[in-house]
């Protein structure tokens, strides 16, 4: 009988190209774990999975769901995802992009933590684990050995909770988490931003979120990726359209927040709730009149920021009811 603890990976797929096997085969290989891992095919049409599916045939550690609905994207495939895991036998779950490779001491690292943090305060309370990534190009060359660092990312040790609510530090394929922040933030709703920065979000806020500096994952850059990583030189470079479009951008980011943190906020278990009062002024100052808009811009978003910066977010902010008017 296998006594290797078992996780769960969730790895939402489409068009994988020439990825998926290496990626599927990363995870099997997994030190000291015994993963299952539960694919949902977005209605993919260049025959991977079918090709998948006939090289596992035997195996009893990959399971398939097609999707049989309207709803397609990265959300609704790891929302599905999400869902079914609920029924699973596992205690722990990971997600899983389709085109990285796994180092094989991921997941018994960030599961070593996990169950510290469970022993500390308790099984019952959410709790997630997640680690830096080693960013490779498509034949697995390095272009930088922390992906945290390329993209200029806070550290995500000491990410404010104030600061989580506009600017996601954590990255989704890194993820090893337990049942009980599964249970409380499945189903995703439809106003989250993304599907890791929800997770991330529910820990932090009703939970325990912890960061292994350690890059266990090289997150491959083929051209393809759903998101991808951009160096912060590129990010901050004025000759780069990048800047522009993260600036155009912004105003709407602000707003989905807003509404992704007044979804965070329903979720409230009594006592369970922590930086309540950061919370609650986040999800309300979008109502307020503009002066305080534009000092929770400049003082709260903007802070440690330029000047230049501090002004940009105060008109951000001044500008953010036109906007969110659903």
């Amino acid at each position: 009988m296998n006594s290797h603890p078992k996780i769960s990976v969730l790895l939402e797929a489409y068009n994988s190209g020439d990825y998926l096997s290496s990626q599927v085969a990363s995870i099997l290989a997994q030190r000291n774990i015994e993963p299952h891992i539960l694919i949902r095919d977005d209605g993919s049409t260049d025959g991977r999975i079918e090709a998948l599916q006939q090289r596992y045939a035997e195996s009893e550690q990959l399971s398939y769901i097609k999707n049989s609905t309207s709803a397609r994207g990265h959300l609704a495939n790891f929302s599905a995802l999400c869902l079914e895991a609920s029924d699973l036998e596992s205690e722990y779950f990971a997600f899983s992009d389709q085109d990285d490779v796994w180092h094989s001491n991921k997941l018994s690292l960030c599961y070593e933590k996990l169950v510290g943090l469970e022993a500390k305060y308790s099984s019952k309370m959410p709790i997630l684990v997640h680690c830096d990534l080693r960013v490779v190009d498509k034949k697995l060359n390095e272009i930088a050995p922390s992906f945290i660092q390329y993209q200029g990312i806070p550290d995500p040790a000491m990410h404010s909770a104030e600061a989580f609510l506009h600017q996601n530090v954590a990255t989704g394929c890194t993820f090893v988490f337990n049942r009980a922040l599964l249970e409380l933030a499945a189903p995703i709703p439809d106003v989250a931003v993304i599907h890791d920065w929800w997770f991330a979000l529910v820990a932090k806020f009703y939970g325990v979120i912890d960061f292994i500096e350690e890059p266990m994952i090289d997150y491959r850059q083929h051209g393809g990726n759903s998101i991808g990583a951009i160096s912060v030189k590129q990010q901050r470079s004025f000759l780069k359209s990048h800047i522009y479009r993260a600036l155009m951008k912004f105003p709407n980011h602000i707003c989905n927040s807003v509404n992704q943190a007044s979804a965070l906020l329903s979720l409230s278990r009594e006592g369970s709730l922590k930086h309540q009062s950061k919370l609650r002024q986040f999800v309300s100052v979008i109502n307020s009149n503009f002066i305080l808009r534009a000092k929770y811009g400049f003082f709260k978003l903007g802070v440690s920021k330029p000047f230049e910066e501090k002004v940009y977010f105060s008109l951000v902010m001044i500008v953010c009811p036109f906007i969110n008017k659903k």
